[in-house]
């Protein structure tokens, strides 16, 4: 099986045989923001969320993080599936003073947060989700009030990977419309697969899994190479932020398409 969009780490640290990864791994969704964040200097990091297994391992991964930066995690509490109003616990979030808020969540958990904030006027100086914000229903949906936010993602069109053209121009005649990284993930995983089975010469699920195992390769979606565990230790995410209603790469370096803005300004000036 190949899992292109499970990037909970337990899922594949069970024995389990014949499972293979195509995403970042979870722990990594809130590293662009916080990267980011250390080498200007903030300390002091609030981080939410959804009380289930993706968002639990998001920060997981976001506080060792942060310590390893020398970050200070000033506030962190899980939520219920389902919770609609988060008032109660962005208000603690108010008291802590953070300078960064991370928040593991997704899509409609990411935008009430995003509403609610600007209600209650939460302002850290960035702040970003796991799951939503690189979404353009995320804009669609906020508009002026997404702006300055970081969204993380595992891939973007405007990144120059082999094949990536041919599946845009594809993808963009059938739908009408330009690609999630979801949608991205799947693809390279059906491609994965089948070049699995040329390589093999056959569909013996043993010999296909040799060769994913041993398999290093960049796809349109990044690159591909797995432990022993089928676990992904190859791909690396990107960090946007909203910039006048267009989504900017900011994160890594060497990947971004712009600079971040900050600090984030006061909501009545976005």
């Amino acid at each position: 099986m190949i899992a292109t969009l499970a990037s909970t780490t337990s899922i594949f640290k069970k024995g389990r045989r014949y499972i293979f990864m195509i995403p970042s791994p979870a722990e990594t969704y809130l590293e662009g923001l916080l990267d980011m964040a250390a080498r200007r200097g903030l300390k002091r990091v609030a981080l939410v969320n959804e009380d289930t297994l993706f968002p639990k391992t998001s920060v997981t991964g976001a506080v060792e993080l942060a310590h390893k930066r020398g970050m200070q995690v000033v506030f962190q509490e899980a939520y219920p599936k389902g919770v609609t109003d988060f008032t109660a616990l962005l208000s603690k979030v108010k008291a802590a003073a953070p300078e960064v808020f991370g928040a593991a969540a997704y899509f409609d958990d990411a935008v009430a947060i995003t509403r609610q904030m600007k209600e209650l006027d939460i302002n850290p100086e960035r702040y970003g989700v796991t799951v939503g914000g690189d979404l353009p229903e995320f804009y669609d949906l906020l508009k002026a009030n997404a702006e300055y936010t970081y969204g993380a993602s595992q891939w973007e069109p405007v990144l120059r990977l082999p094949g990536q053209t041919e599946f845009l121009d594809a993808y963009k005649r059938e739908f009408g419309h330009e690609p999630s990284y979801h949608s991205a993930s799947a693809y390279a995983g059906c491609m994965l697969y089948a070049d699995a089975v040329r390589r093999a010469g056959t569909l013996d699920a043993d010999r296909v899994r040799d060769v994913l195992l041993a398999l290093d390769t960049v796809t349109l979606f990044g690159h591909y190479k797995v432990d022993a565990d089928g676990f992904q230790v190859g791909h690396r995410m990107v960090t946007s932020q909203w910039q006048d209603g267009k989504k900017i790469i900011v994160w890594p370096d060497d990947l971004a398409t712009g600079k971040p803005r900050y600090p984030t300004p006061p909501w009545t000036q976005r």
